[in-house]
């Protein structure tokens, strides 16, 4: 015998059986299967807010391009969404991102991907980022960074954008060269300012 065989074969025989597995299931892991089991479907979700807030929202989801998919993701991830005024948090800001070009399959593509754009002020977070980034992008640039990484319309502007593109410029790194940057990789500009520095 080789070397190598006689290591096989001591390794074999070294090995006892594995021992059985035995699972122990807590009394909550029963509880949350029973929960989960009986959680209502996305029909019964719409109903228990009022019916007429619920169409509203429906209908002014549809109106803007989403899908019954889209909505039923987005109900079932993000309940609270039924407790949104369709007038002054829904429509505006949906409005808006579809102004800004946000338009067909990328509006439902992007709140799918980062539903807190409907939690946050249109007036105090995402309108000031449009604005801060725009005399640094394109339009097509800025639709660029927003698919790559949608937590730019979320992110703190004053604690996280603005301080990072005041340090790169401070750095000498050319606007050109920053606009490139928010463009292909939006998330080193997202980055704490402390982690840039």
């Amino acid at each position: 015998m080789t070397p190598m065989q006689v290591c096989i074969n001591l390794r074999k025989r070294s090995h006892p059986p594995d021992p059985p597995v035995v699972f122990f299931f807590s009394p909550f892991f029963f509880k949350a299967a029973a929960a989960f089991e009986s959680s209502p479907p996305i029909g019964k979700l719409l109903q228990t807010s009022s019916p007429k807030s619920s169409s509203s929202i429906l209908q002014c989801f549809k109106s803007h391009g989403f899908e019954d998919t889209h909505i039923a993701k987005l109900v079932q991830s993000r309940s609270d969404i039924l407790q949104c005024s369709v007038d002054r948090n829904l429509k505006p800001k949906l409005q808006f991102l579809m102004e800004k070009g946000l338009k067909g399959e990328l509006l439902p593509g992007l709140i799918l991907s980062n539903k807190l754009i409907l939690f946050r002020s249109l007036e105090t977070a995402i309108k000031p980022v449009f604005e801060f980034l725009s005399p640094l992008l394109t339009d097509e640039e800025m639709m660029a960074a927003i698919k790559r990484s949608s937590w730019l319309l979320t992110v703190n502007r004053k604690g996280v954008l603005q301080p990072n593109v005041d340090l790169l410029i401070s750095e000498g790194v050319p606007l050109d060269r920053i606009s490139k940057l928010v463009a292909l990789q939006p998330r080193v500009i997202l980055q704490s300012h402390k982690r840039m520095s």
